[in-house]
């Protein structure tokens, strides 16, 4: 063997020692006892606080006793705050998280651990959505367009404000019902309810309405549907009128209904729907919900075969279909109705 060759095998020897010294090396470190953990509500308004208390969320130790560093990234600014230095010092046990006033969309809030020469670091985190309601156009829900020819009304239960368009005889809200007297908000947080209104079972739709206006029929939503059709069969799936009462709208920047090139969404009625789907209980009071982005349901006056009538939307048929669900453990928003002087 030349000397190239010999130099070469030799410098190829110490490379391959000098990373299994350091895969040694590395797995020498040890591991912290015990867990980390950070929460935040799934969903939170702008302006939420949510105070921390550190020994709630670390069980960790080291096997020698020694202290531990942590710290904490505010999702907000990306600083950095120590809460204990690796040495033991103590700068705070405690710290708040605010929601800023102009932000919205998906956070994620990171907990750690200082890493050291004989243990590995540990990080934990939470994402949550931040979101704010109303249709201005500053709020979580966009592409909602105002319109002049509107009934404007107010609910005086909650001083909550709506919008309703008119179809022929009546006036239908154009927003799903939000009124917290009865029923749930999406996925058990409150804050929603102003963003996707709130989802009720049949027997709770039949009294939520506001005074002066009252739950849809089956007739109600056939004069719906021949104001477009006028050969429309009551108690029909109305085939076209989807994309007639469908919104183009946006969750935190998100199109809603998932563009399909066979739907195109005129929303010509007024009625701005959105795709929330919709909840089905599952056990002590606690509702699963299903379908969001895909899939619209409402709640009507009539019942069948002891079953509450919905009308419902997919996100890829032109149709508004008839279903029927159990009373008390199907929940679907609501759109009140008016008779138009």
């Amino acid at each position: 063997m030349n000397l190239l060759k010999t130099s070469a095998v030799v410098l190829l020897s110490a490379l391959v020692l000098c990373i299994s010294c350091k895969k040694d090396e590395d797995s020498s470190k040890l591991y912290l006892d015990g867990s980390l953990k950070i929460t935040f509500p799934t969903y939170a308004a702008q302006g939420y606080t949510k105070s921390f208390s550190l020994d709630t969320l670390t069980t960790l130790s080291r096997d020698d006793d020694k202290p531990i560093g942590y710290y904490y990234v505010n999702p907000f600014t990306a600083v950095t705050d120590t809460l204990i230095e690796p040495d033991g010092t103590v700068r705070a046990t405690k710290f708040s998280i605010t929601v800023p006033y102009d932000t919205l969309g998906n956070i994620h809030l990171t907990l750690g651990v200082f890493s050291s020469d004989e243990y590995y670091g540990k990080t934990a985190g939470a994402d949550f959505v931040v979101v704010k309601e109303g249709l201005d156009g500053k709020g979580s829900i966009t592409g909602y367009d105002a319109r002049t020819s509107d009934l404007k009304f107010i609910d005086s239960r909650d001083n909550r404000r709506y919008d309703a368009a008119r179809v022929g005889s009546l006036w239908w809200m154009r927003q799903n019902l939000a009124w917290d007297g009865d029923g749930v908000a999406f996925r058990g947080y409150d804050v929603m309810s102003g963003v996707f209104g709130r989802f009720y079972t049949w027997n709770q739709a039949q009294t939520a309405c506001p005074e002066g206006w009252r739950l849809p029929t089956e007739k109600d939503w056939n004069s719906l549907a021949r104001a477009y059709d006028p050969e429309a069969a009551e108690g029909a799936d109305y085939k076209g009128l989807a994309t007639r009462i469908m919104g183009s709208l946006y969750f935190n920047g998100t199109r809603m209904w998932t563009y399909f090139k066979d739907m195109d969404i005129k929303n010509d009625s007024g009625l701005s729907v959105m795709p929330v789907g919709y909840a089905a209980l599952a056990t002590d009071d606690v509702f699963n919900f299903t379908a969001l982005y895909t899939y619209a349901a409402f709640w009507t006056a009539d019942q069948k075969d002891s079953q509450g009538l919905f009308r419902y939307l997919y996100q890829d048929r032109n149709i508004v279909y008839l279903g029927k669900a159990d009373k008390d453990s199907f929940a679907a928003t609501v759109r009140c109705v008016k008779d138009a002087e």
